[in-house]
C-alpha cells in the first residue's frame, strides 16, 4: 500500500502538482494515516497566497509617488487629483477628486481594502463616514520638514511590509540634502527668494513662513523674501519691489497658466526687482518642489544648484 500510495504521489508531482485524491480508494483514508513521508509530498500554499493583497486607494501626491516608489502600484485602485507623479503610471488610476473635497461613495465604489489619507483631506464628513465602513483607513501625518517626509515614508513601509525599500528611500534624501548643504555652505550670502503661486495671471500669490515653500527655500540655504508674512497673500507690485527678491521662484504649472517662461518676468513689480533687472527665475515640478515625497533630496539640491548659477 505505501509503495502504492508513493507512486501515485510522485505522478502526481509530475503531473502539475495535482494530487490524485480520485485514485486513492475512500477506505484507505478511513482506516488508515497518511505518512509523514506522503504529506511532505504535498505542496502547502504559500503566505503569500494565503493573504490577498491590499486594495488601495491613495490621498495625497506625495503618498502616491511613495507608495509606487516602493513597488505597490499594482495594488493601487484610485487616487486623488493632486497625484500626478509618476504621470506615466498614475494616468491609469481613476481618479476619485481633489484632496480636499473627495466624496466617500466615488472611493468606496473602487471597493478598496485600503484607504491611505495624507493629514488634511477632506472634506470632514467624508472622512468620517469612510471610518464608519469597517474599510482599513489610515491617516499619515504630514510636516513639512526632512524629517517629517523621512518619517511619512517610513510609516507606509511598515504599513505595506515595505521597511527595507523605505530606508534606501531616506538614506537616498539624506544624501541629496547632505549634498545640498555642501553647496549651500558655499554662498558668499544667502539669496532672497520670491516664491509666486500662479493659477492663472489673475490668481497670484506670494509664499510666506509656514509654508512648503517657505521650508524648501531655507532647506536649499537660502532667505524667504517674504519671510514677515504669515501663509500666502496676494501678490502686489509695491510689495514684491519692496522685497527686493534676487530670484523668482514658481510651479511648472503656474508658469504654464500665465503663459510660459516669457511672462514670469512680465509679473507685478518683478521687473524692478534684482531678479528682474538680472532675469533670474527658477520653474520646479510641482510635487518634486513642494510635495516633500521620495524625490524631497533631489528637488532640495537641484533647487540649490539653481540658487548657485
Amino acid at each position: 500500500m505505501n509503495r502504492y500510495l508513493y507512486a501515485i504521489s510522485i505522478s502526481a508531482l509530475f503531473a502539475g502538482n495535482f494530487f490524485l485524491v480520485a485514485s486513492v480508494p475512500d477506505s484507505f483514508f478511513a482506516n488508515n494515516e497518511p505518512s509523514s513521508a506522503f504529506l511532505s509530498i504535498i505542496p502547502e500554499a504559500s503566505a503569500a497566497s494565503k493573504k490577498a493583497k491590499p486594495k488601495i486607494v491613495s490621498l495625497g501626491g506625495a503618498l502616491t509617488e511613495i507608495i509606487i516608489a516602493m513597488g505597490h502600484e499594482k495594488q493601487i485602485v484610485g487616487v486623488d487629483t493632486t497625484s500626478v507623479f509618476p504621470p506615466d503610471t498614475v494616468s491609469k488610476f481613476t481618479k476619485v477628486g481633489y484632496f480636499r473635497r473627495l466624496s466617500a461613495e466615488g472611493i468606496l465604489s473602487l471597493e478598496p481594502t485600503l484607504i491611505i489619507a495624507e493629514e488634511g483631506a477632506g472634506p470632514s464628513t467624508t472622512i468620517d463616514k469612510l471610518k464608519r465602513t469597517g474599510v482599513k483607513f489610515k491617516i499619515i501625518a504630514k510636516n513639512n520638514s526632512v524629517k517629517g517626509a523621512k518619517a511619512q515614508i517610513s510609516q507606509l513601509g511598515a504599513l505595506l511590509g515595505k521597511e527595507q525599500t523605505a530606508k534606501t528611500l531616506n538614506q537616498e534624501i539624506d544624501k541629496k540634502v547632505a549634498e545640498a548643504k555642501t553647496l549651500s555652505a558655499k554662498f558668499t550670502r544667502k539669496p532672497r527668494v520670491l516664491f509666486v503661486y500662479a493659477r492663472g495671471s489673475r490668481v497670484l500669490n506670494v509664499a510666506g513662513k509656514n509654508t512648503s515653500a517657505h521650508a524648501m527655500i531655507e532647506l536649499a540655504g537660502a532667505e524667504n523674501a517674504f519671510s514677515d508674512v504669515e501663509g500666502f497673500k496676494p501678490m502686489t507690485s509695491e510689495a514684491v519691489i519692496a522685497a527686493k527678491p534676487d530670484v523668482i521662484l514658481m510651479l511648472s504649472r503656474g508658469v504654464e497658466s500665465i503663459g510660459g517662461d516669457d511672462k514670469v518676468l512680465a509679473l507685478p513689480g518683478i521687473s524692478l526687482t534684482p531678479a528682474g533687472k538680472n532675469k533670474k527665475y527658477v520653474v520646479m515640478d510641482d510635487l518634486k518642489l513642494l510635495g516633500f515625497g521620495p524625490r524631497l533630496g533631489e528637488a532640495i539640491l537641484e533647487l540649490t544648484k539653481q540658487l548657485q548659477n
